[in-house]
């Protein structure tokens, strides 16, 4: 006798769990880029899936893929060399390109299933380019894009430039390191949107040598604070506490 009511007791609490136990999607966790793509994880109540990617000039297993949860409202992740130190490439005469670029394609949708996805915020970290002094014809770029929604809505794209002779976007002397952000929201709140993540490092030169770099890209997902829980999990929750009650009842 003893036994039936601690096994129903048990049911009735495990009901309690089940909406956690029935979306366990693992969470994502900081590790090198070639681990992250073709999986699916959750970064705060934001699940991703990492399709593909597009690679030149450094190797995925080379990238650090970190996850940020630290804002709740604004979840997302954060790309930079796996080693530490920045992503950098020089040029000098007789390499005039070196180039280093980052493309993943993924898939972000809200866990609750709520349409709160409202944009995203993008950030390129430590960009630096030098030297320009005294060189001419030389080009370095430090970029970061995210496209989010089809390119249509929320699609942002931060860089530095610098051209000898200054070009329209250029400069002339030495740039950085700087710290650049910007954010691009959606025409309506989605519940889950494809997207493009990346960066670009780029030197080139005619004469003299360029160095581009940068520390990190940064990458997160804007939302509308959820002002009712999910309706799944709350019916099961109810659901468990009822259990609970019955069986407490049944005891007096």
């Amino acid at each position: 006798m003893k036994q039936s009511s601690f096994l129903k007791w048990a049911f009735a609490c495990s009901l309690l769990f089940l909406p956690y136990v029935s979306r366990a999607t693992p969470t994502c966790s900081t590790t090198t880029l070639n681990n992250i793509l073709g999986s699916t994880c959750t970064i705060g109540d934001k699940t991703l899936n990492f399709s593909s990617s597009s690679i030149t000039g450094i190797n995925s297993n080379q990238i650090e893929f970190t996850p940020d949860t630290s804002n709740p409202l604004s979840p997302g992740f954060e790309l930079s060399l796996a080693t530490g130190g920045p992503v950098s490439v020089s040029a000098a005469p007789g390499n005039t390109n070196s180039m280093i670029n980052v493309n993943v394609n993924y898939t972000v949708s809200v866990t609750n299933g709520s349409a709160s996805l409202l944009g995203e915020t993008l950030a390129l970290n430590g960009a630096t380019i030098s030297p320009f002094s005294g060189l001419s014809g030389d080009n370095g770029i430090s970029d970061a894009t995210n496209f989010l929604g089809s390119l249509s809505g929320a699609a942002v794209e931060v860089f530095i430039q610098c051209q000898v002779p200054v070009g329209p976007s250029g400069c002339s002397t030495a740039t950085g390191p700087v710290n650049l952000s910007t954010g691009g929201t959606l025409a309506t709140p989605q519940i889950s949107a494809l997207g493009q993540a990346g960066f670009e490092v780029l030197a080139q030169t005619n004469s003299g040598s360029v160095t581009a770099s940068c520390t990190s890209a940064d990458y997160n997902f804007t939302e509308a604070p959820s002002a009712t829980p999910e309706p799944n999990s709350m019916l099961l929750f109810g659901t468990g506490l009822l259990g609970i009650l019955f069986l407490m009842r049944s005891k007096v």
